[in-house]
């Protein structure tokens, strides 16, 4: 048997990017070729955008003269920001629906008619994430209706089993809400003078933190004017099961209750001023989870409502 001396050339570092396919290239060429690879996060054979190269320690050794990598662990690691699971996906879409609005979109030049496709997406998702957990119950429903009808006992039968409820959907959106979400977090990331992590990290699209912390929560009020000038509140709902909202009147006696309301809109009905008289109203919203406040409340929308 033929003595092979063993000697290692070059430690491969932990973070090195370089690929295990180029090394088993590369073990067939001469060592002062090996010499050459490129250590850095430059690959020489393209991956997925999305997919990353992560291993634990490795290095690379002359075995003949003929170079091999000895790695200890070679897993392929996706590094994409944008969460596959629907029900991470929907808290996903919502935590950038929930913060986005406000001060930091217009730090990144987005204007109202930018940010609503957002929320529009982030409740379409939410709805979807909702009730597509519903569909394996009723399936058992009604399979547990057909065991009974074909070989229940007794002298009643129980009910049909309900539908799924989706009389009250969100507003409808175009396919490729995905897509749509993608270019977001680019626009947003391509601004990169005023771009940070702290910002993409708390808007979800950076990768890792796509969870929603209802103790940190803050609604933030959008409004229109509708039904004769009547004040209506537009908050994402998100995950929560209410929306508490105050009310100042101007008349000296600061907030007060106003409602609760478990839909996303609510719209203010109380009597306007007189014919030709004008009143400021400011709104402020708190979330509710489990029958109990949580997060903060939310900055306070002053609105001018008018009598007509």
């Amino acid at each position: 048997m033929k003595n092979l001396s063993i000697q290692e050339i070059l430690a491969n570092p932990k973070d090195s990017m370089i690929p295990f396919i180029e090394l088993m290239e590369r073990e067939r060429k001469s060592r002062g070729i090996i010499e050459e690879i490129s250590f850095d996060r430059d690959r020489k054979i393209p991956f997925h955008e999305m997919t990353g190269r992560e291993r634990n320690e490795s290095k690379i050794i002359m075995i003949g003269e003929r170079p091999f990598s000895i790695v200890l662990a070679l897993i392929d690691k996706p590094h994409d920001f944008v969460e596959k699971n629907i029900p991470k996906l929907a808290d996903q879409l919502d935590k950038l629906a929930l913060n986005f609005p406000g001060a930091l979109a217009t730090k990144y030049k987005f204007i109202t008619a930018d940010v609503t496709p957002i929320i529009n997406d982030a409740a379409y998702v939410r709805y979807y994430a909702t009730k597509h957990v519903d569909g394996p119950s009723y399936s058992k429903r009604w399979t547990s209706k057909g065991e009974e009808m074909l070989y229940g006992t007794g002298s009643s039968i129980s009910a049909w089993p309900t539908g799924i409820d989706v009389s009250t959907p969100p507003t409808d959106v175009e396919p490729g809400i995905v897509e749509r979400y993608r270019e977001v977090a680019r626009r947003i990331k391509a601004l990169k003078s005023i771009y940070t992590i702290t910002d993409g990290e708390y808007l979800g699209i950076e990768a890792g933190h796509s969870t929603i912390d209802p103790t940190l929560a803050k609604p933030y009020i959008r409004w229109d004017l509708v039904a004769g000038g009547h004040p209506e509140l537009k908050v994402v709902k998100s995950v929560y099961d209410a929306i508490e909202f105050q009310k100042n009147w101007s008349d000296g006696k600061g907030m007060v209750a106003l409602d609760k309301t478990t839909k996303p809109t609510y719209d203010d009905m109380s009597t306007l001023p007189a014919v030709g008289a004008s009143a400021l109203w400011g709104y402020q919203a708190i979330y509710n989870l489990n029958n109990a406040r949580t997060g903060f409340f939310s900055d306070v929308a002053w609105i001018t409502v008018k009598g007509v």
